[in-house]
């Protein structure tokens, strides 16, 4: 990714991957220095309070609202300036030439990069707490979105096609109108279902995760992510939610599942539907895999 440093002075933008810290923070000084990062309400011109460089993140946090401002030095700058680490009020980058969020703030409040011409949600805030906003752009899907939007998720007006790919979780509500499953909307019906069965699931992602404390909130997704009992809990919820979550490792699902105590009746229902989880739930029980095949019964498991 390129750097600030690069930006401002040279026009041949060559990648830096080892940035040290003292590059780093002279990269952000001359940024907000030619005004290309607005902090807050004002531009600082020297570096101060607002900002503090992240060894653990190899970004640089801000305590403030940050905005990108691409109109200095090139007409069209595609590429975020250096890496962000965390900020705590609103990240807005809207407007731009950017084609891909690599770079972006590990996390933020509000997101805003739409109005531009991304074409990549690579690189994307691993946590958004606010917003998430990315319409009017020319994203083609959900590949590389944030991993949790505690708040609205607006991909409104761009050329979506497909849904995988997309937020393990939504608090808000979800833009996908004027995409490119909607153009065929009249010739397949089903179409409209589909995406009303992905705004369906996040809510139940919602009602089975959210507490009133964000942290507590965050921490119970990420636990359950790691245990393998994510998806297994939403496929407990409603097995119609099978569509999202083709290409997961099968025997981290069959691992999930058997944690989770599933009764005889959501078994059989993986059995049928996912016939490759079953075999590995069959392997991981420690049975000869030759005597119980798909088709064995539930009973021969110990269930």
């Amino acid at each position: 990714m390129y750097t600030y440093n690069s930006f401002l002075s040279s026009k041949n933008f060559k990648l830096n991957e080892n940035q040290l810290k003292i590059d780093q923070e002279e990269a952000v000084g001359q940024a907000i220095d030619a005004g290309k990062i607005t902090v807050g309400k004002k531009i600082y011109h020297a570096p101060g309070g607002s900002w503090r460089w992240n060894g653990a993140s190899g970004g640089v946090d801000f305590d403030t609202d940050v905005r990108v401002d691409y109109e200095v030095n090139i007409k069209h700058l595609t590429e975020l300036g250096f890496s962000f680490g965390h900020i705590k009020g609103n990240f807005d980058c809207h407007g731009s030439s950017i084609v891909d969020l690599e770079g972006s703030p590990k996390s933020c409040y509000d997101f805003n990069a739409s109005e531009s011409d991304l074409k990549s949600l690579k690189g994307s805030p691993y946590v958004v707490n606010g917003t998430f906003d990315a319409q009017n752009c020319l994203l083609k899907s959900l590949e590389g979105s944030p991993r949790f939007v505690f708040g609205d998720f607006n991909l409104t007006n761009n050329i979506v096609t497909e849904l995988g790919g997309g937020p393990l979780l939504i608090s808000g509500s979800i833009g996908l109108l004027a995409n490119g499953f909607f153009n065929s909307m009249q010739k397949d019906p089903s179409t409209y279902s589909t995406v009303k069965l992905f705004h369906d699931m996040h809510k139940s992602i919602l009602s089975e995760y959210m507490n009133i404390n964000l942290k507590t909130s965050i921490k119970n997704v990420e636990s359950d992510l790691y245990n393998n009992e994510y998806f297994p809990k939403i496929l407990l919820n409603s097995l119609d939610y099978i569509q999202f979550i083709k290409g997961y490792d099968d025997g981290d699902l069959a691992e999930g599942i058997l944690k989770i105590n599933p009764t005889s009746t959501f078994l059989s229902a993986i059995k049928n539907n996912l016939p490759l989880v079953w075999k590995e739930i069959i392997k991981i029980k420690g049975e000869d895999s030759e005597r119980y095949e798909v088709s064995a019964d539930l009973g021969e498991l110990g269930f």
